[in-house]
């Protein structure tokens, strides 16, 4: 089994978390939870990580975030605000 999609950050034990997958993908959301599910990668074989920054987010680094991007355990840029659903795309 595969989780493609999970936040590992949000648990006092990721370890716990992953039992029994394969492979994990930690995905960041903002410049502090991208560096979290890079930490979060480098203790665990099987973790991969995304980094990127939510529309919501309050603080954005593009020059962070680039760096972190190159990190030989992310795998993907995203959660990056591509969002085009009807009810959260503005009116044009």
């Amino acid at each position: 089994m595969i989780d493609a999609h999970c936040h590992l950050q949000e648990f006092e034990n990721p370890g716990e978390v992953i039992a029994g997958l394969e492979t994990v993908i930690c995905c960041g959301s903002d410049l502090d939870s991208s560096k979290k599910a890079v930490d979060i990668a480098e203790k665990f074989p099987r973790v991969f990580a995304t980094v990127g920054c939510h529309p919501e987010a309050k603080a954005f680094n593009k020059e962070l975030l680039l760096k972190l991007s190159h990190h030989k355990k992310v795998v993907a840029v995203g959660e990056c605000g591509l969002d085009f659903s009807p009810e959260t795309r503005e009116e044009e």
